[in-house]
């Protein structure tokens, strides 16, 4: 297993180079990244050391909300306190608002064998992805308790997603299975682990990155959820002599809103839907009732039932409102 350690000073120094080389700045201003926010106060990594920074209040009246992941512009610098202002946000490549992060490479979708995958999620997640142009990939955690027939069949559900081409990696944080399946999808940038509470999204990190030592939580035994334990979307420095990347733990989250989605276009962002759809009769084909539908041909071959059956559910929900 790789050793990796904190090493703030090489992972940031070398995203802070990649991304500001044509990057003007103020003589007396330097660039850094937020790794987290509480309160309405930000961390920002700059160099090796973690400054406290507060943000322009122009930002809340312009209605901009600074994000973990952005690279920052700071002035008022005192190297001796550790403080700082934040007096920019520089261009973002992408952002996401559950969790909310920026300048994302991968999102690792993660879900248990307990408690129950929330496929409505998933899904709204992987659009939010494909909106954005970010890979993906779904990470299944907890096989070690896979001993029951809805365990079972849960993952038998899941495997739709690898009909879809995304890849899915089965791992136990608990008993460290696969986990270096999982680890070849993060060597570098800015990797987030996102899903519902109590999947084991920190405990997939301690796993992975010994030494970093995030807070756990349990399973409500009542309502077979999990507690917030990890309330803040925090961005952790990692480095190896051969790779310096990031990954980021997130709060839990059960529901994302794709409202917003035309229903038209809704379809442009089911990957396993492309390679078909412009064979369909009705160049404005939604792929529900109309005939010689080349997707609905597909079914149970290479598009997965459930997958489109929840589509029709969001297609109708957005039809209804």
């Amino acid at each position: 297993m790789t050793d990796f350690k904190f090493n703030a000073r090489s992972a940031v120094d070398a995203a802070i180079s990649d991304f500001a080389a044509d990057t003007a700045l103020p003589e007396t201003a330097r660039t850094g990244r937020i790794a987290r926010g509480v309160g309405g106060n930000y961390y920002v990594l700059l160099g090796k050391e973690e400054y406290a920074c507060a943000a322009r209040g122009l930002f809340r009246k312009q209605g901009i909300e600074p994000l973990v992941g952005d690279f920052v512009e700071l002035i008022n610098i005192d190297d001796a306190k550790k403080t700082a202002f934040i007096n920019a946000i520089l261009p973002r490549k992408n952002s996401l608002v559950r969790p909310k992060a920026s300048n994302i490479d991968i999102v690792a979708i993660v879900c248990a064998v307990s408690p129950r995958p929330n496929f409505d999620l998933i899904d709204a997640m992987l659009i939010t992805c494909e909106i954005q142009s970010l890979k993906a990939i779904i990470v299944i955690n907890k096989i070690d308790m896979l001993d029951c027939e809805i365990s079972n069949s849960d993952i038998n559900l899941l495997k739709g997603y690898e009909t879809a081409g995304y890849q899915v990696v089965s791992v136990s944080a608990k008993e460290s299975m696969n986990l270096e399946d999982l680890r070849m999808h993060f060597y570098g940038g800015v990797n987030i682990l996102a899903g519902a509470s109590g999947v084991g999204k920190s405990s997939i990190i301690n796993a992975l990155y010994p030494g970093v030592n995030l807070e756990i939580g349990e399973l409500s035994t009542k309502i077979a959820r999990g507690k917030h334990t990890t309330r803040t979307t925090q961005l952790i420095p990692l480095c190896d002599s051969d790779n310096c990347g990031f990954i980021v733990d997130s709060p839990g989250f059960s529901s994302l809103n794709i409202d917003n989605i035309p229903k038209s276009e809704l379809q442009n962002y089911y990957r396993e839907f492309l390679e078909y759809k412009e064979n369909c009769y009705y160049v404005n084909c939604l792929h529900i009732s109309e005939h010689d539908c080349a997707v609905k041909e597909q079914l149970g071959i290479n598009i997965d039932y459930g997958r489109y059956e929840r589509y029709i559910r969001y297609v109708t929900k957005d039809a209804a409102r």
